[in-house]
């Protein structure tokens, strides 16, 4: 060290303190739960992070953060980038971060490179990000949902639970009645009545009413884990299937259209609805017939003039980042009509191409494997019944 040079303390995440409190109470942000919890698994998932912030550019990280720690979608964002970033190192596709365009201005999320040296725009996008949170100034509808996760808490299953309310509670509500009423509907929700394309409107549901407030319970899916832990979503909202598509289409169209770029773009899409899958994928990005014919403008028009001619790949990876990670699964869909080849090394966590008419699928690596994480990542144990908890969608568990 030079004398007289200022000491520097590098840029952290997360605060630097003893930390002595491992449940969620009440409604917190996804931050402030992971920056306070003194639970083991959420040690292990800042250390993570921690590890994959410092290797990302020093004159990035000061926005990185800043967004990170927010309450809103910013922080669901800023972790998806952080999450790619890492992705790309890990695959050899030596990202550059907010690289300047060479005309017309603009600055995407990142550059990447494969081995070849062919270079490749991608742009991050969270679909959905607002669906994971509960209303976050009604503190009696928050004790209700704190009263089921004790609930699934007590009673381990590996039904994923879909939760959202509409209308205001006119008062406080008696937790121990709506937590019996939950308790028999768990007890008599069978796995085989679960459809395994994730349709939600065919889910077991059980409606709570009070007044004009409605709380929904939605089995959406069996969880493909090694330990039966509590399984609980908390949600703003249902979304049905076609909207599901919609706002996906919506999300690569806003991210397609935003530049011009000189190299191929490729858009990575963050689906964080706990019913997405396969079929909606399709629906977003082909138009009828190969699609189930929903949206009839969909990203990609098969046969007639390509829209978006630098848009060569969309990338999904689902499930709720970062408690699903060692699990979640990535694909990359190929334009049909692209020129070129996406990287190889992107391709390794599964792809899907038009081939005749059918999509054909590739299986690949688990972010887990990439991320050198291990299966029971963050932790035998499981998260506690009060954290924003998810295994992925059906892609993101096995795709």
């Amino acid at each position: 060290m030079i004398p007289g040079e200022p000491l520097t303390t590098p840029l952290t995440l997360f605060d630097d303190f003893e930390r002595d409190d491992g449940r969620r109470r009440g409604h917190v942000s996804e931050f402030e739960f992971l920056n306070r919890s003194a639970w083991p698994a959420c040690e292990k998932m800042r250390i993570a992070l921690e590890d994959w912030f410092a290797t990302y550019p020093d004159a990035d990280k000061p926005g990185l953060r800043a967004r990170f720690r927010k309450r809103d979608d910013n922080h669901e964002s800023a972790m998806f980038e952080l999450l790619l970033h890492q992705i790309f190192r890990q695959l050899n596709l030596a990202p550059q971060v907010h690289p300047q365009l060479p005309t017309g201005g603009g600055k995407p999320d990142f550059l990447i490179t494969d081995r070849s040296g062919n270079s490749y725009y991608v742009e991050a996008k969270v679909a959905m990000g607002t669906a994971s949170r509960v209303p976050p100034n009604d503190a009696r509808e928050a004790e209700i949902l704190d009263a089921i996760g004790e609930i699934v808490l007590d009673r381990p299953t590996d039904v994923v639970l879909n939760v959202t309310t509409t209308g205001e509670l006119a008062g406080s509500q008696r937790r121990r009645p709506i937590q019996n009423q939950v308790r028999r509907w768990l007890t008599a929700v069978e796995p085989q009545e679960i459809p395994a394309d994730g349709g939600a409107w065919h889910c077991p549901r059980l409606h709570i009413c009070r007044g004009e407030w409605t709380l929904t319970l939605t089995a959406v899916r069996v969880a493909e884990r090694k330990s039966r832990t509590p399984v609980i979503i908390f949600s703003g909202g249902g979304f049905p299937d076609y909207r599901i598509d919609t706002m996906l289409k919506s999300s690569i169209d806003e991210k397609a259209r935003k530049y011009r770029p000189d190299h191929p773009l490729i858009v990575a899409i963050h689906a964080r609805h706990a019913t997405t899958g396969r079929g909606h994928y399709e629906d977003a990005l082909f138009r009828a017939p190969l699609g189930r014919g929903r949206i009839p403008d969909a990203v990609w028009r098969l046969g007639s003039e390509p829209r978006y001619p630098y848009l060569h790949g969309v990338t999904f990876v689902g499930g709720f980042l970062p408690y699903g990670m060692a699990h979640t699964f990535a694909r990359t869909y190929t334009k049909p009509s692209a020129d070129g080849k996406l990287p190889e090394e992107l391709l390794q966590l599964g792809s899907a191409r038009v081939q005749d008419g059918q999509v054909i699928y590739e299986n690949g690596l688990r972010l887990g494997e990439v991320l050198g994480l291990s299966e029971d990542w963050p932790g035998p144990a499981g998260m506690p019944s009060d954290s924003p908890l998810s295994t992925g969608d059906g892609e993101g568990v096995r795709g």
